[in-house]
């Protein structure tokens, strides 16, 4: 994805840095990409997107399954 510099930038990195994504964690809270964790931190800094929210929680690395199973 180009942005309006021209300069190439990841789809991903985007969406967390306009806060309509959070950058994906491992179950120990640990950023998976760092570069995502930086643009998750400016836009929450920024309150921008679901950090506008001040009732919004980070699910930092939790999982839950979709479906139920015996």
């Amino acid at each position: 994805f180009i942005d309006a510099d021209d300069h190439a930038q990841a789809l991903s990195e985007y969406l967390v840095r306009r806060g309509w994504a959070f950058a994906a964690r491992a179950s120990n809270g640990a950023a998976l990409f760092p570069e995502y964790a930086a643009a998750e931190d400016a836009a929450s800094k920024a309150r921008a997107g679901i950090w506008s929210s001040a009732s919004f929680q980070h699910p930092y690395g939790e999982q839950y399954r979709q479906k139920q199973t015996n």
